[in-house]
């Protein structure tokens, strides 16, 4: 079995980022969950360097850094201010592929559904920057879900 991506998943809600966690394995495995964009400032660029912050916001995740984090995944909870204020903070350390909601496209009620149809969405986008090279290149671009 592949090793698989290591990512960081950005949300609101540790009910529905478990069961993004869970819905993404085994191919990509969540090694860090931001539950707020003033963890994410704090947390991010020492997840980036490849160490575990000394203080969590959120208790999911794997913690397992032992492979340089590939992607960061913002939930739809996220808005663009949110987004840049994590990404100007952690781009200094490492560069990644961010992935944001399309919010564009519909999306079912919050609920489970809501968090099968975000995985879905996830997933197809992981794997399309895979097949391109995009994970690995670290350009640090923002790419959707």
């Amino acid at each position: 079995m592949a090793t698989p991506t290591p990512i960081v998943v950005c949300g609101r809600s540790e009910v529905i980022g478990g069961a993004v966690i869970e819905g993404l394995k085994p191919d990509y495995e969540v090694v860090h969950f931001i539950i707020s964009p003033e963890a994410g400032v704090e947390e991010l660029p020492q997840v980036l360097q490849g160490k575990l912050p000394d203080s969590r916001a959120s208790s999911i995740g794997s913690g397992n850094l032992s492979n340089r984090v590939k992607a960061v995944v913002f939930g739809g909870a996220y808005d663009d201010d949110m987004i840049s204020s994590i990404r100007e903070a952690a781009s200094k350390v490492a560069k990644v592929a961010w992935v944001k909601q399309d919010k564009t496209k519909a999306t079912p009620p919050l609920g489970p559904e809501y968090g099968k149809a975000m995985v879905s969405r996830v997933r197809a986008s992981l794997e399309e920057l895979q097949a391109s090279g995009k994970l690995d290149d670290s350009e640090g671009g923002m790419f959707w879900y």
